[in-house]
């Protein structure tokens, strides 16, 4: 198992995660991130497993999750698979969301569109 070490955490982690080394620890502070082992001399070291579940809750975050329903989600993960439905469930969800915000997007852009070919009209007729 690939693991990052204190001097290489802050560097590696951090590149991976595109988070800071102070996000990491509040993260791990409020629960979204669990298991992370330390050295013998007390530093972090994080798994490859960590790093791939740490990408995985930025990537919900970036899609609008808020940290409340990711901690709901961290710790139905850490209960197992009796939770596996629930889990499925609240990613549908936020799926659901996310086309919604998407179509959304489309919607203002086309509107930003029309707006563009109008001004390049007016500039054609000049």
């Amino acid at each position: 198992v690939k693991t990052y070490e204190k001097r290489e955490k802050t560097k590696e982690a951090t590149k991976e995660t595109s988070l800071s080394e102070y996000t990491l620890r509040y993260y791990e502070k409020i629960g979204l991130i669990s298991n992370v082992q330390r050295s013998d001399n007390g530093h972090r070291v994080y798994t490859k497993n960590n790093i791939d579940w740490i990408i995985f809750i930025t990537r919900l975050k970036a899609t609008g999750m808020p940290l409340k329903l990711i901690n709901q989600y961290a710790q139905m993960q850490r209960e197992g698979l009796s939770t596996r439905r629930q889990r499925m469930e609240l990613l549908k969800k936020h799926r659901k969301k996310i086309n919604s915000d998407i179509e959304f997007l489309k919607e203002n852009r086309n509107v930003l569109d029309r707006k563009i070919a109008f001004y390049k009209d007016l500039e054609k007729n000049k």
